[in-house]
């Protein structure tokens, strides 16, 4: 149907797209099913009723249809992008480390007066996290610079 409609850098953009939409429909999927938490810092309270519930994953699992339906039509599907576990673990090693960069105290300035122990309180336990998700890159950034 679509076949020969994208240039290509359309065509990468709506791979993008579809890949992201079709990541958060399954996560979604999943935390609805319970079979995923958020994290330690937050709790998920299900506030939904049962029949909200079957509505939502209904909605949901449609959702992935129509993305492998668009992704058919479009021939997303026919070259798979292969992306490489160091590649998604690089870069999510790198946000994680911009934002725990971008939570220190000096940064955190930007909103509002700082108590003036937080830098000796926050700063190092940052720094302990800092330097486990840089030990972590490093490992999967040695490959890369040998190749």
């Amino acid at each position: 149907m679509g076949q020969n409609m994208l240039n290509s850098p359309q065509e990468s953009s709506l791979r993008i797209t579809l890949f992201q939409a079709e990541e958060a429909v399954e996560s979604l999927i999943e935390l609805i099913g319970g079979k995923k938490n958020f994290s330690s810092l937050t709790k998920v309270r299900n506030d939904l009723s049962t029949s909200e519930i079957d509505f939502i994953l209904k909605e949901l699992r449609e959702v992935l249809v129509f993305i492998r339906e668009i992704s058919g039509s479009f021939n997303l599907n026919l070259t798979p992008d292969v992306v490489d576990l160091r590649r998604r673990i690089r870069a999510a090693t790198t946000v994680i480390w911009k934002d725990l960069e971008e939570s220190k105290s000096d940064q955190l300035k930007r909103y509002g007066n700082v108590n003036e122990g937080l830098r000796e309180a926050l700063d190092p336990q940052l720094e302990k996290i800092i330097k486990k998700i840089m030990n972590i890159w490093s490992v999967v950034e040695k490959q890369r610079r040998n190749a």
